[in-house]
């Protein structure tokens, strides 16, 4: 009987341990893959009605950046500025500047309909800037407006590689 203890406090210390090794890395964005490019820097945003626009070349502390946003929360889709592009996809494909230079060639626009926005998607894009980056959705809510559907909260995690997107 004086065994229990001992051993409820080893089991207990035990997963205490895995836990602390295994949840920061399940946390931690992973989705977009370096393979080798520097990486700039790296965030998380979130674009709603009252907060409708970013500007993906500054820094997530508020510095740089061209002061031209990259991407617009419009009620029907996420759009860019004339300089910017983005290409959704395709849901098996890495988010890497590889495939997203391909991606951009094939299929860059200056918008994504909300039909196409869902959590866990990610996109490539080609910032006001000329910089090459990914974005992963983390949180895409819609909601019924009369006929129609609107697009709410979106947020996301952002990559941005230290190499030119062309």
């Amino acid at each position: 009987m004086k065994w229990i203890v001992p051993v409820l406090v080893a089991v207990i210390g035990a997963i205490g341990a895995v836990a602390a090794a295994v949840i920061p890395s399940l946390l931690a964005p992973h989705e977009v893959s370096h393979q080798g490019a520097p990486l700039a820097y790296h965030g998380m945003a979130t674009l709603s009605r009252g907060n409708p626009e970013i500007d993906l070349d500054s820094s997530p502390d508020g510095t740089g950046g061209d002061h031209v946003p990259d991407l617009i929360h419009e009620p029907t889709a996420l759009t860019t500025s004339t300089s910017s592009l983005i290409a959704l996809l395709d849901r098996a494909q890495q988010p890497t500047p590889e495939s997203c230079r391909a991606a951009l060639a094939v299929h860059g626009t200056h918008g994504i309909a909300i039909l196409q926005l869902e959590t866990g998607r990610s996109l490539c894009i080609r910032t006001s800037a000329g910089r090459l980056g990914a974005v992963t959705l983390h949180l895409v809510r819609k909601y019924k407006y009369k006929e129609s559907t609107r697009l709410g909260r979106v947020a996301f995690s952002y990559w941005i590689w230290d190499v030119p997107a062309d």
